[in-house]
């Protein structure tokens, strides 16, 4: 059992780890890491942020807040990048002449990569607004985090709509909607094996 309380805890830190493996890897089988592809260099940033969230039960109470905030706010700039930047140049269309939402299916990877990168997008919603906001109720956070997530990816959708290069999904919304779910809940599980762990863990040591 503690070897399993274990894995939830130190979680971000494992997956942080191996993206820093798997971008050395990618850089040792491609020759280099200069200049850095945008992919492998997403994940390599997604890893740190990992690696760094798994350090904020170990901060004091009174800047565990502003750090798990700052990880929030860095991701979310990434994840609105991704979603908005333009395949070549920005090219907008007029209202109604692309797809709204379009339900067709994409590629496995693409719909594996949409779950995938809402993943700590809400683990770091619910951690930033239980110690930042103080929601001593985890339940609030999940609730919150999981609308968060969603207006975020309904708000790229949308805006995709108007970007000729890039295509407007309601299967990248659905996707995105559940990949948030599963970090939140995970995010609750985190809080929860920390608060064993260490006692008052949401409070100053």
């Amino acid at each position: 059992m503690n070897g399993v309380r274990r894995v939830f805890q130190f979680l971000p830190l494992g997956f942080g780890l191996a993206g820093l493996a798997g971008f050395a890897a990618y850089g040792a089988l491609s020759g280099g890491l200069v200049p850095p592809e945008l992919v492998p260099l997403t994940g390599l940033i997604i890893s740190g942020i990992l690696i760094l969230s798994n350090l904020s039960p170990l901060l004091p109470d009174e800047s565990r807040g502003r750090y798990t905030l700052l990880l929030l706010l860095v991701y979310t700039a990434g994840i609105l990048f991704m979603g908005l930047r333009p395949k070549g140049a920005y090219v907008f269309a007029p209202p109604g002449t692309l797809a709204f939402l379009d339900p067709a299916l994409p590629s496995a990877y693409v719909m594996t990569m949409n779950v995938v990168g809402f993943i700590p997008l809400g683990f770091l919603f619910v951690v930033a607004l239980t110690h930042s906001a103080r929601l001593r109720r985890t339940s609030l956070s999940f609730l919150i985090a999981v609308l968060a997530c969603t207006l975020i990816s309904l708000f790229i959708e949308v805006t995709q709509h108007f970007i000729v290069t890039r295509m407007s999904s309601l299967v990248d919304l659905v996707t995105n909607a559940a990949g948030g779910i599963i970090g939140a809940a995970y995010g609750v599980v985190h809080l929860k094996v920390w608060a064993d762990a260490v006692p008052a863990a949401g409070t100053a040591s």
